[in-house]
C-alpha cells in the first residue's frame, strides 16, 4: 500500500503531466454537442412494456402468498426438533392433513438429512419425489430442477420475445446475444447457487 507521505513527494512530479491531461478531458466532455432525447418508438415501446410486465409478474411470484407452507417457520422450530413434535406444534395451530402425516415419516425416514433438504427443497418436493431414497440428496436435486427450469425457460422466452426482430424492431434486437448470455448465466447462477454446495 502507497503511504501519504510517498503520494505528496510524488506529485510535484506527475501534477505537471496529469493536469494538462485532465483538463482537455474536462473540455472535451462539455464541448460535445447535447442531442434532445427522441421519443421511443412504438416497437421500443412494445419491448419495454413486455419487459416490465413480465419483471413485476415475476417478483410477484415471489411473495409468500404464492409459496407453500413451512412447517418450521410456521411453528417456530428448529430443525432438529423431532416429527411428534412438529406436528403437535402444527396440530395447536391448524388441523393436520393427510400431507402434514406424509411428511412426519419423511422426517422419520430421513432424520436431520431430510429435515435440511426439506429446508432447500421445500415441501412439494419432500412429499412427491419418486427418486431415490427419502433423504436422498442426488434424488431431490433432480426433482427440484425442473421447477427452478421453468421459471428460468420463461425467462428466457420473455427476454427471446422482448428482442425479436419481428414483434419489437431492430434497436431491440440487437440485445438480443446479451440477453441469452444473461438469462442462462441467472439461471446457471440459481441452480448451482440452490443445488450445489453442501447440507451442512
Amino acid at each position: 500500500m502507497i503511504s501519504w507521505s510517498t503520494i505528496q513527494s510524488l506529485l510535484p512530479l506527475l501534477l505537471p503531466l496529469l493536469l494538462p491531461r485532465l483538463l482537455a478531458l474536462s473540455r472535451s466532455l462539455r464541448s460535445r454537442p447535447q442531442h434532445p432525447p427522441h421519443p421511443p418508438t412504438t416497437q421500443t415501446t412494445r419491448s419495454l412494456t413486455l419487459l416490465t410486465l413480465s419483471a413485476t409478474l415475476f417478483l410477484l411470484t415471489t411473495l409468500p402468498l404464492f409459496h407453500p407452507e413451512n412447517v418450521f417457520a410456521t411453528t417456530s422450530s428448529r430443525l432438529q426438533t423431532s416429527a411428534g413434535v412438529l406436528l403437535t406444534r402444527l396440530r395447536a395451530l391448524r388441523p393436520l392433513t393427510t400431507q402434514d402425516e406424509l411428511l412426519r415419516r419423511v422426517f422419520d425416514q430421513g432424520g436431520l438429512k431430510a429435515r435440511l433438504l426439506y429446508a432447500r427443497f421445500g415441501p412439494a418436493v419432500a412429499l412427491h419425489c419418486p427418486i431415490g431414497e427419502v433423504g436422498e440428496r442426488a434424488g431431490w436435486a433432480l426433482c427440484a430442477l425442473p421447477g427452478l427450469a421453468g421459471w428460468h425457460l420463461a425467462h428466457a422466452g420473455v427476454v427471446g420475445l422482448a428482442t425479436s426482430e419481428v414483434l419489437c424492431g431492430r434497436e431491440a434486437a440487437e440485445w438480443r446475444v446479451w440477453g441469452v448470455v444473461g438469462a442462462v448465466l441467472l439461471g446457471g447462477l440459481e441452480v448451482w447457487a440452490v443445488l450445489g454446495g453442501e447440507d451442512g
